[in-house]
């Protein structure tokens, strides 16, 4: 009999509503990535987007929010059935702000290729303001198939799972796979990956675990 396993989340998302004050920024950031698909015009966007939010960050600060929910898992041996509800709880954080305008957008070091992994160093100045935060809708459901988001959340030994999630607001996600141990093991960001979340955008539709949707994607 396998294993039963509930899902833990852990989302960091930044949640908005009111804008502060416009103030100048500004940060240098190391970008790190192992993607070997990136483009050279991809390598040094992301790294001024991720100085953007660092700069952010460094200004403004983080926002921690959380909440919880659970998650129902059947699973049959023979013509015997048991039915498993795990409470999971959903955390994380995320910069408490919005960029305004980039002022300038320096390269400190050019974007460079070596031993797998893509290196640059940027720095970033602008105009950001903070949020005044609460909490807003995020959405997020397990679904048994990727190709039917409306299939049941009701699942069983040798289903596959994705997560389908959006956000009114930018942040970044997070998710573990906790067993009955409670051993945890890092789903999201994939294994290759190296940041330490992974990035959402605001108001877009996600489906994670699911390689046509990210080639990234550890099924």
């Amino acid at each position: 009999m396998k294993k039963m396993v509930s899902l833990v989340c852990g989302l960091c998302i930044c949640l908005a509503l009111c804008a502060g004050e416009i103030q100048k920024v500004s940060a240098v950031y190391e970008y790190t990535s192992n993607n070997q698909n990136e483009t050279l015009a991809e390598v040094e966007a992301n790294a001024f987007e991720r100085a953007k939010q660092k700069a952010i960050e460094d200004k403004f600060g983080l926002d921690v929010n959380s909440v919880s929910n659970s998650l129902q898992i059947n699973r049959a041996s023979g013509n015997n059935a048991q039915t498993e509800t795990n409470v999971f709880s959903l955390g994380g954080t995320a910069v408490r702000g919005e960029w305004i305008e980039t002022i300038s957008e320096e390269i400190i070091e050019p974007a460079r290729f070596s031993n797998g992994f893509w290196q640059m160093k940027v720095r970033v100045v602008g105009r950001a303001r903070n949020y005044s935060t609460e909490k807003t809708d995020i959405r997020y459901t397990f679904v048994r198939s990727a190709e039917d988001l409306e299939s049941p959340v009701t699942f069983r030994d040798g289903n596959d799972i994705y997560l389908r999630f959006s956000s009114p607001v930018a942040g970044s996600l997070c998710v573990y796979l906790v067993d009955e141990d409670q051993n945890a093991f890092c789903l999201l960001p994939y294994a290759n990956q190296q940041s330490g979340a992974q990035a959402i955008e605001a108001n877009k539709d996600y489906v994670f675990f699911y390689e046509k949707f990210d080639k990234n994607a550890d099924e």
